[in-house]
């Protein structure tokens, strides 16, 4: 692995070609750090650095066109990262707010799993550990590495990166209310209904209150994960559109 990096570090020094590399490499890196479906807890800094390259290589012939900044190659680098920064928040926030449901689920009174899957830095439970692994597939599936090769290689500082960062954490909480508000809604209706049937006169309807609210809380789940799925295909088709 670290013959690989040496000789990353020797093309990045040979010319132009290697330059739009470089830039290539610090336009996708936000992504590679902060996206979950890249951040499972096993996977090293090297795997990570390697993914970044490995997508680099598309963003090469793009990224070779721009024009370095006034302070030189370090600046430049410095640029595409702030350039890969709101593409890579954007891509994270269906994901986060997956494994924010299944920590949910859990915290409401869900099923308790004892099974230790925390293989996500994000993941406190099994169940947001599971919900972060199929938002990460899903991720995938819809092309997410590829909508984001895209769209680094348009994307200039003069798109007001500032501007876009700002927006995209204000969506945030959006995300958040439409992914959480099922679970939410379900908690609510399950709390009501134990009140209910505690009440009842007949005993087999008390013992029925745990498994009635943790079938209704993943039945909300449900819903939650089809709203994640399509917020994770809305990222996908709005960062393949043209500019």
């Amino acid at each position: 692995m670290e013959g690989l990096f040496e000789e990353v570090a020797r093309a990045f020094s040979l010319g132009e070609t290697a330059l739009g590399l470089s830039r290539g490499f610090f336009r996708i890196l936000p992504t590679v750090i902060v996206v979950p479906a890249f951040g499972l807890r096993g996977v090293s800094p090297q795997v990570r650095a390697s993914m970044a390259l490995v997508l680099a290589f598309a963003v090469a012939p793009t990224a070779s066109l721009s024009v370095l900044e006034p302070g030189g190659v370090v600046v430049s680098w410095a640029v595409d990262v702030l350039v890969g920064l709101p593409l890579a928040l954007a891509a994270a926030l269906p994901l986060w707010a997956a494994t924010m449901a299944g920590g949910l689920v859990e915290d409401l009174g869900g099923p308790r799993v004892d099974a230790q899957l925390a293989v996500s830095r994000d993941a406190s439970t099994p169940v947001a550990t599971l919900l972060s692994l199929l938002s990460g597939a899903l991720f995938f599936a819809a092309g997410g590495p590829k909508a984001i090769a895209l769209a680094v290689g348009r994307t200039t500082l003069a798109t007001d990166v500032l501007s876009r960062t700002v927006s995209t954490l204000a969506a945030g909480a959006t995300v958040a209310l439409v992914v959480a508000g099922p679970i939410l809604a379900a908690h609510v209706v399950s709390t009501a209904s134990s009140v209910v049937l505690v009440r009842a006169p007949f005993a087999a309807a008390r013992g029925l209150v745990p498994t009635l609210r943790s079938v209704a809380l993943l039945a909300f789940l449900a819903l939650s994960l089809e709203r994640i799925a399509v917020l994770v295909a809305l990222f996908t088709a709005d960062a393949t559109r043209a500019p």
